[in-house]
């Protein structure tokens, strides 16, 4: 993919990409504010499950990254080009799992919100293209982060639902 990417499109996939900083920030300062100033406990027991959702996904993504030390992709071939960052090791793709992660904590907690949902699902799977079409990252990398995230995403949604709700005795919405 990165030999036969459209050069003059790197800018715009270098944005893209660069978009996953701001998006889980915003998004979790947006749950942190929920938590604080709501009174709705359904909302806030949604938001601890979508913090503890982010905040697991990227301590496994990262303890895998380093355990692993996989080499960037532009380090071990010379034909690949080094459009833009990547400093760490390649497996799995940080970008990648951020932006599918938020995709999946946005699914679950608005599960009726059909146009929210293709616009994320959208951004997620450009982010994924970008990370291998800038040359930082193997599709391996990038399907490991998926996988990694719906597993997660997964996990956490069927715990809160099944005995945190019962906890607080929260009829769970979202299925």
């Amino acid at each position: 993919m990165n030999q036969h990417r459209i050069p003059s499109l790197d800018t715009f996939f270098i944005f893209m990409t660069d978009t996953v900083f701001a998006v889980p920030v915003l998004m979790a300062l947006l749950l942190i504010w929920v938590l604080f100033f709501k009174v709705d406990n359904k909302l806030k027991v949604r938001s601890i499950q979508a913090i503890l959702t982010f905040s697991c996904n990227t301590i496994v993504v990262t303890v895998l990254k380093y355990a692993i030390g996989r080499q960037r992709p532009y380090i071990n071939d010379q034909l690949i080009t080094k459009v833009t960052s990547g400093g760490s090791p390649s497996f799995p793709s940080g970008h990648t799992a951020d932006a599918f992660i938020v995709a999946m904590i946005i699914s679950q907690l608005f599960p009726t919100k059909l146009g929210l949902k293709l616009i994320i699902w959208l951004w997620a799977i450009t982010i994924a293209y970008t990370r291998i079409a800038l040359g930082v990252h193997y599709l391996s990398d990038v399907l490991g982060s998926v996988i990694i995230s719906y597993l997660i995403a997964i996990s956490l949604n069927r715990l809160f639902r099944n005995k945190c709700c019962r906890m607080v005795d929260i009829k769970y919405i979202p299925k």
